[in-house]
């Protein structure tokens, strides 16, 4: 923990930058999406700390009841608020001010030299993903889903000689996952350990409440510690893990939706389908398709490109939301700065998951383990390879209607024959957390710890 005077930067600066932190002109700001760092405002400080456990205890801070709205909503908590009054995620690039206190700005990363496009971008994300495995003197256990992004990055490493085992995680409702995650290991002679997660992870939802103080956004944050816990991997080797490449190539649904949307046909079409209730049972896979169809249908009925996004992100869709809840107008507003600065709403998206929605729920994942001294290699999430690749146009990471271009290229040559388009392997692992749900466990665990009622 740091306490900063804002009258007083320069006695500050050594713990300011000790913490990776950034001045710039009245704003502090957090480049690193692996650095989880969070702040308030108390008694005409600045207080940052890498546990939002600390804050809540030195402030005794209260629940925030538009923050509560939101998750209940949407699932996660849209940076910079979190659950809490007063207490905010420094999520990547968002700016806070030194001199007036709860004001914050949106910071783009730095752009890099203009580069001549082609249609060979991928041999400039190979060689950075290469440069970055390198930089790493052991091997790496592979977190290996079959999908694009961590075959690309198994291949690497198996060719670097850096790949001691690829795990996967057993998922029952596609297991064809797994058989295609063997059949490829199998023909590179690499191991691979597969496992099943067990229903019941109320405990380690419970652990991970009671460590970070912080709503679980993410059902991947129970499992991925699950899962390393119980293959007991060495903890001196990282582990390798592919994590942001959706967002930074125009890899999400969410790419492919504004697309969609943008084909006027398209919406005249799907417009009366659209009162349609979205299917909420996703444990088959007729459900899955249910849900994505119904879900896409709500989404094309959209009358903007931000409500487009908002609605896209809706989890509980039964549950309504304020027009004034300061947090959804945050969302709306930055969206509005961030078309008229970057131009394509590609990049709106990027930014969007990349510095704001990844911080407040994939990052979770990693968490736990951490705390049991696991270490991570994320080399999508690396600031120097970030500022490299953020600002590569659409029409290079969308090429012949195939997404992430460069890296479903970068598959393709890894593995040959099993990569037909830029499909991403999605998570679907079926588990419960008690007698309740991850929002209302969640809601109660912190509501009874802060003695805030909800």
């Amino acid at each position: 923990m740091i306490i900063i005077n804002p009258l007083n930067i320069a006695s500050s600066e050594a713990s300011i930058r000790s913490m990776g932190l950034i001045i710039k002109s009245d704003a502090i700001f957090n480049e690193s999406l692996t650095t989880r760092l969070y702040l308030c405002y108390f008694n005409n400080d600045i207080i940052i700390s890498e546990n939002v456990s600390e804050l809540v205890d030195k402030i005794d801070a209260e629940i925030d009841r538009d923050a509560a709205e939101f998750y209940i909503r949407y699932g996660f908590i849209f940076p910079p608020f979190t659950l809490y009054k007063n207490i905010f995620l420094m999520s990547a690039y968002t700016g806070f001010s030194l001199s007036k206190p709860l004001e914050t700005c949106t910071i783009l990363p730095e752009k890099p030299l203009p580069a001549e496009e082609s249609r060979n971008y991928s041999a400039n994300v190979q060689d950075d993903l290469i440069t970055s495995l390198e930089k790493n003197s052991g091997k790496y256990n592979v977190l290996f889903s079959a999908g694009v992004d961590s075959s690309v990055l198994l291949g690497m490493a198996i060719q670097l000689d850096k790949a001691e085992n690829a795990i996967n995680c057993f998922m029952s409702s596609m297991p064809e996952e797994s058989h295609k995650a063997k059949k490829m290991c199998e023909l590179k002679e690499i191991p691979i350990q597969t496992i099943s997660v067990r229903h019941d992870l109320e405990n380690q939802a419970n652990e991970f409440l009671n460590i970070t103080s912080e709503p679980i956004s993410d059902k991947i944050a129970l499992v991925i510690p699950t899962i390393i816990n119980d293959l007991n991997l060495d903890k001196s080797l990282f582990i390798l893990d592919g994590q942001g490449a959706d967002s930074l190539f125009s890899g999400l649904p969410h790419d492919k939706l504004y697309n969609l949307y943008h084909k006027k046909l398209v919406r005249l079409i799907a417009r009366p389908f659209s009162i349609l209730p979205i299917w909420e049972n996703k444990k088959t896979r007729a459900g899955r398709l249910l849900y994505r169809i119904t879900k896409v249908l709500k989404c094309l009925s959209s009358t903007s490109d931000e409500e487009l996004l908002a609605h896209s992100l809706v989890e509980e869709s039964d549950k309504k939301i304020s027009s004034n809840n300061k947090i959804l107008q945050q969302f709306y507003s930055e969206i509005n700065i961030l078309k008229k600065e970057l131009k394509d709403f590609h990049l709106v998206i990027r930014y969007i998951f990349m510095f704001r929605i990844l911080p407040a729920r994939e990052m979770q994942k990693y968490i736990l383990s951490q705390q049991q001294g696991y270490q991570f290699k994320l080399p999508f999430l690396e600031t120097d390879f970030i500022k490299r690749h953020f600002y590569i146009s659409s029409n290079q990471s969308i090429i012949d209607n195939i997404y992430k271009y460069p890296m479903t290229k970068l598959a393709k040559h890894y593995w040959p024959g099993f990569f037909k388009d830029s499909k991403t392997s999605p998570f679907q692992v079926d588990f419960n957390t008690g007698s309740l749900g991850i929002k209302e466990l969640s809601l109660n665990h912190i509501s009874i710890k802060t003695k805030s009622p909800l």
